[in-house]
């Protein structure tokens, strides 16, 4: 470990957690690095003074996430019968901008606001003839949760075994000023398709 932390000191932190993962192959089934899962590694055994880590990188001039200049228009007048809701479907954020308005919905309406999600994620926006009526997103699943494998009766060999085939949901929003009955269990149906990095 040492060695590699060595050849690699002018590294920035995310960099080394890169190196790390392809010196000792700590990657996923389909073959990426590890990096979210090791950089906090790194973190706790530099903590503990077990290693050294290069000094975190300042965050001053760094962008915020990317959101809309203007709030999301609202949506409306929203039927309160889910079969009168026109239009209605999912789109899979993919663009600069769709990631804007995704941003923005969620940092202006969602209690908790917006954050960076760890790792591989998938985020989407609930579309109509009315508007946009909402949003959610997906993030790789925490690595380890004591009451999370307790609950499926993971042992701790299935759990690593099968973590990569979990996700979590970070983020959900129904507009406040959109009233319909079922509105969130429709929109939750939609297909699956891997997770990638944020755009």
């Amino acid at each position: 470990m040492n060695d590699v932390l060595k050849r690699h000191s002018s590294s920035g932190r995310a960099e080394l957690a890169r190196q790390v993962c392809k010196e000792f192959k700590f990657i996923t089934a389909k073959g990426k690095v590890r990096t979210s899962s090791c950089l906090p590694a790194l973190l706790t055994l530099a903590t503990e003074k077990k290693i050294t880590i290069p000094p975190a990188e300042s965050r001053l001039g760094r962008p915020n996430a990317r959101l809309l200049t203007d709030p999301v228009p609202p949506a409306h007048p929203v039927p309160s019968r889910i079969g009168a809701i026109k239009g209605l479907h999912i789109e899979l954020v993919q663009t600069r901008h769709d990631l804007a308005l995704w941003n923005t919905l969620i940092d202006h309406e969602h209690p908790l606001g917006v954050t960076k999600f760890a790792g591989h994620q998938k985020k989407y926006l609930f579309v109509s003839d009315y508007g946009y009526l909402g949003a959610i997103g997906f993030a790789a699943s925490a690595s380890k949760l004591a009451s999370h494998e307790a609950w499926i009766g993971w042992s701790d060999q299935q759990r690593r075994a099968h973590l990569s085939q979990m996700v979590g949901l970070c983020r959900f929003l129904i507009r406040p000023g959109v009233k319909c009955k079922n509105l969130g269990v429709v929109s939750t149906r939609f297909e699956t398709t891997p997770m990638k990095k944020e755009v």
